[in-house]
């Protein structure tokens, strides 16, 4: 079980001895330092794990307020297109990875609008989102 806090840390340390603790507290303290890193930093959106599960939850709650009036999460068409398996298809339409597509998309919707579709998609989301919270509209776009 890995430690959960600074006593259990020490605890650990202090019941290994001698040249093995050294290494045990070096060890520690650069996992420690790694996971220290500032609150806003996003995690990458291909994370895998409770990572990119957190990042997906919190994309649903954005997409919820932001797209769904427009697209839904299945494959029926409202004023956009549906959203199921969103990702996959965003890998063959250009050039660009399917992370890369989708953000071009948010940002400026004009850039690839589907055949079919009007050009209606608002232009202020690039402004009024984050790039968190795009990052993790995209994580939760690849669950679709």
């Amino acid at each position: 079980m890995p430690p959960t806090g600074k006593k259990d840390v020490m605890r650990r340390i202090r019941s290994v001895s001698g040249r093995h603790r050294v290494v045990f507290a070096a060890l520690s303290v650069t996992l420690a330092l790694a996971c220290a890193g500032d609150a806003a930093d996003a995690p990458d959106v291909r994370a895998t794990g409770e990572l990119g599960l957190a990042a997906a939850q919190r994309g649903e709650s954005i997409y919820n307020s932001n797209c769904n009036a427009c697209h839904s999460t299945g494959s029926d068409t409202r004023v956009g297109p549906g959203h199921a398996g969103v990702f996959q298809r965003a890998a063959g339409r250009t050039g660009l990875s399917a992370e890369e597509y989708l953000r071009q998309s948010i940002i400026d919707p004009s850039a690839f609008v589907v055949d079919g579709f009007a050009p209606v998609m608002p232009a202020t989301f690039g402004s009024s989102l984050t790039d968190r919270e795009i990052d993790d509209l995209i994580a939760y776009l690849r669950t679709l």
